[in-house]
Order: C-alpha cells, then structure tokens, then sequence
C-alpha cells in the first residue's frame, strides 16, 4: 500500500526546514528517499495489479522527480545513500541512516533499482482541478495574509499609500507580492504586475518604486510564501481546504512557540 500522506507531510516539511533547519531538512528528504525505494520494490516486484492504482504510480514518478531536482539542487549524494537503503531494505540494521560519515565513506556504485515508471512532469501548482468553495480558498488567502501583516509595521506601511484603501494594499501588494513569488515570478514581473492592477484602479505608482518595497517584502514574508506553495500544492494533491487551514494555523502557533522554545515542528498536511 502507498502511503501518500507520508509523502505529502514530509515533502510539506522540507519546504518549511531547508532554510531554517537545513540539517532536520536533510534527514526528512532522506526518510522519504528510502520510503520511496521500498514502494518503488514491492510496486515493481510484489504487488498485484489490484493492489495499487495508476495515482500510486503517478504519485511515485512524481516524488522521485521532485527527489532528482532536490539532488540536484542541494546535492545530497543519494547514489551514495542508495547502499545503506537497499542494505536497509535487505534487513540490515542501520542505527542512523542520515549519519554524515557514512556518506563520505567509498562505497561502490550498485546498480540502480530497476523501473518502468514514466516522469510526470510539472511545477508544484499542477495537478487536476478540485472542486472547492471559494469561501474555503478565501480562508486559507486570509490566514496568510493576517499572518503576514504581523511580519512588519503594517500601519507604517499603509501610510506610504496614503491615498489607497488597506483592503486593495492588503490584496494587491501585499499578497500580490505573496502569490507571485510563490509562483516563481521574477521581482521585476511582480513590480509589472502591481504596477498595472494599481493603474487601473486609478492610482499612480511606478515599477521601478515597487522594486526596493518588493525585494524587502520578500525577505519579510518568507514564510508566508513558503506556506502558500505548501497550500497550494496540497490542494492540487487532494487535501481538503479545511484541512489545509487547520495546519496553516497549527504551523503557526507552533512557530510562535517556537520562538522561545528553539522547537521544531513538523508541517502535516492530512487528506
């Protein structure tokens, strides 16, 4: 049986620690490489064609895309990885299959776990349409942003625009600047963007202003833009919208806490 939730939650958690936790991010990708190969073994070899569904194929090909891209990425040697998992899945004790020794250890190069599997190509928001309420999608929107305005000096940020309402800075800078990084638009297509929806609302701004304002909102928001990938590609993936919520605001008072506590908390999304 494939666990998608295991998945889900563990890939959401990475995105949440690389940059905080870099070290807590490199055992959890790590976790879900050797999950992934045990799938990869009992789909390939055990299981019978009623056992599994073309979704757990896809869901496969999908994780060790997303896997090979991280590799590439942050190089996290999973060839080398690749013979303490398949000692592992052999049955093989292994008290700690993150330790960093064991990866500078020479090891020899096995020959890579047979499959057929097909690459499902596509960015984080791909996925089929769900059927969702806007209200529902409206309150994962709100929890961001109320989240994001406690980032900064709101009411000083505000006064900039003086002459524009907070609700149209609240949802056409602010989140606009939210949703488009969280996208993967570039600073200056964000400036381009803000620019235009502001002008046709009938007040005056240049791109070339926005800029500055948009590289420190960046930086601000972090997490907020973080949050808003997770979201979105949870929702993509088949998490309910209240769920999805749920975790948003549990994430946060857990990041609250964690504040004094110096905790960690592991982002769960659950279908």
């Amino acid at each position: 049986m494939i666990d998608k939730n295991f998945y889900l939650e563990n890939l959401s958690a990475f995105d949440l620690l690389i940059d905080v936790k870099p070290e807590e991010a490199k055992k959890t990708i790590y976790r879900i490489y050797c999950v992934l190969q045990r799938d990869k073994i009992w789909l390939s070899d055990v299981a019978e064609e009623d056992e599994y569904t073309k979704d757990d194929v896809e869901l496969l090909n999908e994780v060790e895309q997303e896997l090979k891209e991280l590799d590439a990425q942050y190089g996290y040697n999973f060839e080398q990885l690749n013979e303490m998992v398949q000692r592992e899945l052999k049955g093989e004790h292994i008290d700690d299959i993150t330790r960093t020794n064991s990866l500078d250890d020479e090891t020899s190069n096995p020959e890579e776990l047979k499959t057929d599997f097909n690459f499902v190509e596509g960015d984080n928001f791909e996925g089929e349409e769900e059927d969702f309420e806007d209200d529902e999608l409206d309150l994962i929107v709100e929890a961001i942003l109320e989240s994001a305005k406690t980032r900064f000096d709101y009411p000083l940020f505000c006064s900039i625009f003086w002459d524009v309402e907070p609700y149209f800075i609240d949802e056409n800078l602010i989140f606009a600047i939210i949703s488009e990084k969280a996208q993967g638009e570039s600073i200056e297509n964000i400036a381009e963007s803000i620019e235009l929806e502001f002008l046709q609302n009938g007040f005056s701004i240049d791109a070339e202003d926005l800029i500055p304002i948009i590289e420190e909102k960046i930086e601000e928001l972090h997490t907020e833009i973080r949050l808003f990938q997770i979201a979105m590609r949870s929702l993509n993936q088949g998490a309910k919208p209240q769920d999805v919520l749920d975790q948003i605001h549990l994430f946060l008072q857990q990041e609250k806490e964690a504040v004094s506590k110096d905790s960690l908390f592991f982002y769960k999304i659950f279908i």
